[in-house]
């Protein structure tokens, strides 16, 4: 890494965050940008994919020394979903993950799947907050979307492929999808096809968090004013990265998050998963180590 700084992006539910690291970890600036949640309907939740996109490029260009970058990460909210054209383009806003309109949808999920078949395969209780039945919604209700996306992102995943022009994720964040086989690690495809959904091929590509995608395009490092060398490595979701920061990273070893929504967890050496299905139970942003994650 050329660079002598780590610049770390955080989409979060109501502001984009940019910290820049030094290499032991110290901070060295920081900044954010405010915005906004739209509430088209009760109980619904929205927000523009390409409003995250803009809160990053105000935030990162107001921190000095961007030219000592040497490395990128992202992480952020989860669950959320947006679909994406081929061409990048964001299709629909992306339904959050507070959102509750795809009741219904889990009616569907658990026709095909009773709930202790699901819960053993990915970890996850049925509830619409994931991005499963969000999925079920808009090829229900949003046909012409459904159609036409060449594949469905979360945030952290939009903005890594602003920066890279990649369409990935990581465990970490995958592992709230409720489409995630939580062991092996790999999309759930007898899930998929049980709802009739060949959109694995529409889901993006799996990676470990701490991945190198590869150096950061030339497009971003001017639009964030970034070396054109800067590496972008995978970050994870917002509560599993948060325990890592914390130094949470040993199995037993338990944090708190506190946010939008909060969040106690416990890091895991494999898969840990409670009888009554009350504890989530998902990927860590550590390779190979596992979370139980209840909300609050």
């Amino acid at each position: 890494m050329a660079g002598d700084l780590v610049l770390a992006i955080d989409i979060g539910t109501t502001l984009c965050k940019a910290t820049l690291f030094d290499l032991a970890g110290n901070t060295a600036a920081t900044a954010e940008q405010e915005y906004g949640i739209v509430h088209p309907q009760p109980d619904w939740a929205e927000q523009s994919a390409d409003q995250w996109w803009q809160a990053a490029v105000l935030t990162v260009n107001r921190l000095p020394h961007r030219n000592r970058v040497g490395a990128v990460a992202v992480t952020g909210q989860r669950e959320g979903l947006v679909p994406i054209a081929v061409d990048g383009r964001p299709l629909a806003p992306c339904i959050l993950w507070m959102d509750r309109r795809a009741l219904a949808q889990c009616t569907a999920i658990r026709e095909a799947m009773d709930d202790s078949e699901l819960f053993a395969l990915t970890g996850l209780r049925l509830d619409p907050a994931f991005s499963l039945p969000k999925l079920l919604w808009i090829r229900a209700y949003q046909p012409d979307v459904y159609a036409q996306a060449a594949v469905f992102l979360q945030a952290t995943d939009y903005i890594n492929f602003r920066l890279t022009d990649q369409w990935t994720t990581d465990h970490s964040v995958a592992s709230r999808t409720m489409m995630l086989d939580i062991r092996q690690r790999t999309w759930a495809s007898d899930l998929l096809q049980r709802l009739g959904l060949a959109d694995e091929e529409r889901l993006p590509h799996l990676v470990a968090p701490g991945t190198p995608l590869g150096p950061i395009t030339h497009d971003a490092a001017s639009a964030l004013g970034l070396p054109q060398n800067a590496l972008v490595v995978v970050g994870g979701g917002d509560q599993q990265c948060n325990a890592l920061g914390v130094g949470a990273v040993y199995p037993g070893s338990a944090s708190v998050g506190l946010g939008t929504a909060s969040a106690p967890s416990v890091t895991l050496a494999e898969p840990v998963l409670d009888p009554q299905r009350r504890l989530p139970c998902c990927c860590a942003a550590l390779p190979g180590h596992w979370e139980l994650e209840p909300p609050i």
